[in-house]
Order: C-alpha cells, then structure tokens, then sequence
C-alpha cells in the first residue's frame, strides 16, 4: 500500500472509527462543567456569589478601567481587592492582569455585564472565533467538531482564559496568509495581546516574502497601542513596561504559580532544579534553534500546511510561560496536518497528543509540553517525508507553493 493510500485510509478511518469518542466528549465537557456549577467550583460559588476563577482577573481588571484606575490593574493588592469583593471570598492568592493595556479595552466592555453573564459571553464570543479559524482550516463539519473536542478547550472555558483566542487569531492569520495577505496580518498584529506567542511570527514572515502581511500586522499592532491610549492615556503603559520585571520575578523565578503548570522546557527545568539563569540558558538556545528552523523552513518550497503547523508549534515552544489552557493553539498545528495529509503513525501520534492534553490535571508532570514535542515530531517526520501529494494542498484553493 502506497503512502498516499495509507494517508486517505488512515484520515477516514479516523473520522469514521472515532465520532463516537467525539460524541462522548462534547457530551463529557458539558457534564464536567455542570459538576462544576452544581459544586461551587465554577461559575458560582458556594456562597452564590462568582467562583474565584482566573477570568475573575480579567473583570476585576475591566472594572477598575471603568472606574478610571485603568493603571491600578498592575497593582495586584488592588486588583485583588476588587476581586474579593465581587467574590466575596478572601483569598491569599491572585488572579493577577498581565497583559498589554490593549486589552483593557476588551475588559471594560466585559466588565460592564454581570460577572457570570460576562463569563459567558467571552467564552462564547472567543469560541465563536476559534471554531471559525478551525473551520476556515479543516473546512469539514465533523472536524470542525473533532476541533471543539480538544481537551484544551475544556480547560480553558473551566477558567474563563484567552486561549481560544489566541488560537482563533493565529490560526485564523496563518489560513488567510495567502487569501487575504491584509487581514491574516491585522489578525496577527491583534496577537500581539499575548506577546510571548509572537516571537517567531516576524522571522517567518520575513523568511517567506509576506511583505504586505507584515505591514498591516505591524498598522494593527500600533493601532491597539493607540486606541488604548486613547481610551486610557499613556500611563497604564507605563506601568505595564514597570510590571513585566515583577511577574517574571514572581511567576518564573520564584514560582508563585506553581512551576510545574508551566509547559515549558523553562518550567522542565526549574521543577528539576536548575537555577533561573541555567534555565533562561536552556530557554534562549531552544528560541535560537527554533527560529534557524523556521527561516530555513519557510524559505523553502514545501506545503505552507507544514510551514503553518511548524510556526504554531514552535511559538508554543519558544515561550518559558505558557499554560494548558494555552494549549488550545496546539489544535492549529494539527489542524495543519490534517489538512495537509496524514500516515496511519501520523494519526496515532496525534491522538497521544490530544491524550497527553487531557491527562493533564491527572498526572504530575509537564503532559502538555509533551503533547507539543510529539506534534512536533510529526512535523519534522512530514517535513522529511512529505507525501506525494502535499504539494497541492495549500492555505488557500488554488494558491500556488511558496517559492525558495
């Protein structure tokens, strides 16, 4: 039997041996959910007032902006306050704001709902978002489906965080990268909310000639920073720039997160013992490899499926802070393969994958890290071992390959 064979045998029988499981799960998550509310650990607590959960962070962050404190957001004690009140629970720690003030604007308007409604509506709202860059991607209603199953999914609306969002817009960036070169850039200028997954986005434009895109991602970017700073002057800005020395000291460093939340090869390396500046080391030799590998990667005339999948993958490992309900990105790569083509290993390697995901509150290591590292094994086998027909698969119908 041919690879091309296996791949289309393998791909369908995926999707027909697997509905069930899929099925299951949409049902799972909604009942883990509704556990969830029934007990006082989501959504409502006990008390009937919010669960203090991380989205809490968020709200708290939008209600101070609203009361014209929008600086006030990098003051945790402050934040806190605010967070206890709507709570009504006194907590030791913090569901801290650490984003660019960009995203206040975001906040504000969320914090003008109740805090449940407001829960709701960002989840459903970014959701919205993420399953439309799925299906832009896949295009197939059944893997559209198989998308909202990912066990990232689960736990990112358990929190209420932005991990849908930040896959919606890269995802959503790289599947109009040859479409609509002007609007995959805006996407990813709108990105830059969560800076630490953008690090490699520059050098892989550049790589591959995406002038057009770079220039409007860098207009969208600025027109964030403006429209902040219209909306709540330079300031918080300001702060934010003083902050980011403080949350990597207490999130990284000292690790009043939990270090072994983070999934990462910097958090690997703290959990085992090694020194901030040993693991920083380690970090920063990783990012270097990474982005000689995508440079090479993107200037070469391969599917811009696996330039795509390649540069999601390898943001997920150039940041020391990223979480698992960050991990919702990781379907984009895969979603990439998918579409892109697949061996009989491909498929069981990205099923550990999905399973490594949802193992994650249920083992003591970094399963989420290893979920990546195993996607990106199927991207270099791909990349070693292209299949015969990849070539014709690109980002947009009828979009030529990218030229060395």
């Amino acid at each position: 039997m041919s690879d091309t064979t296996a791949s289309q045998f393998s791909l369908d029988g995926f999707l027909s041996t697997r509905v069930r499981l899929i099925a299951l799960l949409l049902v799972f998550y909604p009942a883990f959910l509704g556990a969830g509310l029934v007990t006082g650990n989501w959504l409502i607590g006990t008390n009937g007032r919010p669960a203090a959960t991380d989205f809490m962070g968020v709200w708290a962050a939008g209600r101070l902006a609203l009361d014209g404190r929008a600086t006030s957001v990098f003051d945790w004690t402050t934040l806190k306050g605010v967070e206890s009140a709507a709570t009504g629970i006194p907590s030791d720690g913090y569901f801290t704001w650490q984003y660019p003030p960009s995203l206040l604007c975001i906040a504000a308007l969320l914090a003008l709902l109740p805090y449940v409604v407001a829960f709701l509506a960002w989840m459903a709202i970014t959701g919205g978002l993420y399953l439309a860059a799925m299906r832009k991607i896949l295009g197939s209603t059944p893997l559209v489906l198989a998308a909202a199953a990912f066990p990232a999914v689960l736990w990112n609306v358990s929190v209420g965080q932005t991990g849908l969002l930040t896959a919606a817009l890269f995802g959503g960036g790289l599947a109009l990268l040859r479409e609509r070169p002007i609007v995959a850039g805006i996407l990813l200028g709108l990105l830059t909310y969560k800076p630490q997954f953008g690090l490699l986005i520059p050098v892989a434009l550049i790589c591959g000639g995406h002038w057009r895109t770079i220039l409007a991602a860098a207009l969208s970017a600025l027109a964030t920073v403006a429209v902040s700073a219209a909306v709540f002057g330079l300031a918080p800005w300001t702060a934010f720039l003083k902050s980011l020395p403080v949350a990597s000291q207490a999130m990284l460093v000292d690790g009043r997160i939990g270090l072994i939340k983070l999934q990462s090869v910097f958090g690997v390396a703290r959990v085992l013992g090694a020194s901030p500046e040993l693991a920083w080391a380690i970090q920063g030799v990783l990012i270097a490899c990474l982005a000689v590998a995508i440079a090479w990667l993107w200037r070469k005339p391969v599917a811009d499926e696996l330039k795509a999948a390649a540069l999601a993958t390898a943001a997920l490992l150039a940041t020391p802070y990223v979480f698992i309900y960050d991990l919702v990105l990781l379907a984009v790569p895969i979603a990439f393969l998918v579409r892109g083509g697949l061996t009989r290993q491909d498929c069981l390697a990205l099923a550990l994958a999905v399973v490594l995901v949802f193992a994650y509150p249920l083992v003591p290591v970094e399963s989420g890290l290893a979920a990546i590292v195993v996607v990106g094994v199927v991207i270099v086998g791909r990349v070693m071992r292209p299949l015969p027909e990849a070539s014709s698969l690109q980002l947009a119908a009828g979009a030529r390959p990218t030229a060395g």
